[in-house]
């Protein structure tokens, strides 16, 4: 049986709607020039200390298990190719440990469109290899089940699809912003009327969740910015960009990790070593890394850690993506 998020907890901002994944073609623009713009942009403050006296976060703890040092951190070549004014902006590491990311690629053959490469970075190897579809991948998302990469693989494209790349439940739906699939199986689905012109997919795909008995929860995107999995819970990202059930401050981004520990990047502190200079939507701009901590129900400040994204792959073990298209780990 369906459950939907406004059955569950009633409307939180219904008139407001916010695309989460994908990249219009002005901000890859803009992007490209913030990265040459902002060369000398200090991204990670490894060394210093946060210098920021935001009011809101007077509910932070520092935690400085990642600032120690310097060495901790190590950056990894980039794929081949991929420089200024190349850029990559998703990040995720997956069930198997391998760190994956989409990379902005410029227009080609004289065409408007941006295009788009996949690049999965192996830790043994050290060997970044290529990810090729069919269609231009522009973010990446992972499932919960077990199996391999490929088997847990989610990926949306440029013209807003998401297909599930082991085609076990769906191979195509639209007007899905985000898709996350529980260790038990649960579906969690957040609907997002902009993207595509048709219901029809994500209607075949709830009747035949609904015959195989599969639960699944359909959230709005006029609610929801963001939606992941905390195990079988579902951490939810509002349009006021908080997360429901982890305080007032407001996120730019947040990931879970392996073990479920809960990390952001906090939307109102930014790396004050970041100078602005071009007319955005603050697309590259550095935030301050957090890490909710269970036991005092309060967030911890990594001291000095910014980042413009990010991924997780336990409480521990990060990965990094600066404003000057590079990726640092803090783990070998």
């Amino acid at each position: 049986m369906e459950k939907t998020e406004q059955q569950l907890y009633g409307s939180l901002l219904p008139n407001i709607t916010k695309k989460v994944r994908g990249i219009s073609s002005k901000k890859l623009i803009i992007a490209a020039l913030a990265t040459l713009a902002c060369s000398s942009a200090i991204y990670i403050n490894l060394t210093g200390s946060n210098q920021s006296d935001l009011a809101s976060l007077s509910q932070t703890h520092s935690q400085s298990f990642l600032q120690d040092t310097s060495s901790k951190w190590r950056k990894l070549n980039p794929p081949k190719g991929l420089d200024y004014p190349n850029s990559m902006d998703n990040l995720q590491i997956s069930p198997e440990g391998n760190l994956w990311a989409t990379a902005y690629l410029g227009q080609q053959d004289d065409s408007e469109e941006p295009t788009y490469g996949t690049y999965y970075y192996n830790f043994t190897t050290e060997i970044w290899g290529r990810f090729r579809t069919w269609y231009d991948v522009d973010a990446i998302d992972f499932s919960h089940l077990s199996g391999s990469d490929e088997d847990n693989m989610l990926l949306y494209d440029s013209e807003n699809n998401l297909h599930q790349y082991s085609k076990k439940d769906f191979q195509m739906v639209k007007r899905v912003s985000a898709l996350e699939i529980s260790p038990s199986g649960a579906y969690h689905i957040l609907r997002d009327e902009s993207l595509g012109d048709s219901d029809e997919p994500l209607d075949k795909l709830k009747q035949h969740l609904s015959t195989q008995g599969t639960p699944y929860t359909i959230y709005e995107s006029s609610e929801v910015s963001n939606i992941e999995l905390r195990g079988e819970e579902a951490v939810v990202l509002t349009q006021d960009d908080t997360l429901r059930g982890y305080g007032d401050l407001k996120f730019e981004n947040f990931k879970i990790g392996n073990d479920n520990s809960l990390w952001g990047l906090n939307l109102d502190d930014k790396n004050s070593n970041f100078e602005q200079t071009y007319d955005s939507e603050d697309y590259r701009a550095e935030y301050q890394l957090l890490k909710w901590n269970d036991q005092t129900q309060q967030w911890d400040k990594i001291e000095g850690v910014y980042a413009m994204n990010f991924a997780v792959l336990d409480s521990e073990r990060l990965a990094i993506l600066d404003s000057k298209n590079q990726i640092w780990v803090n783990f070998d």
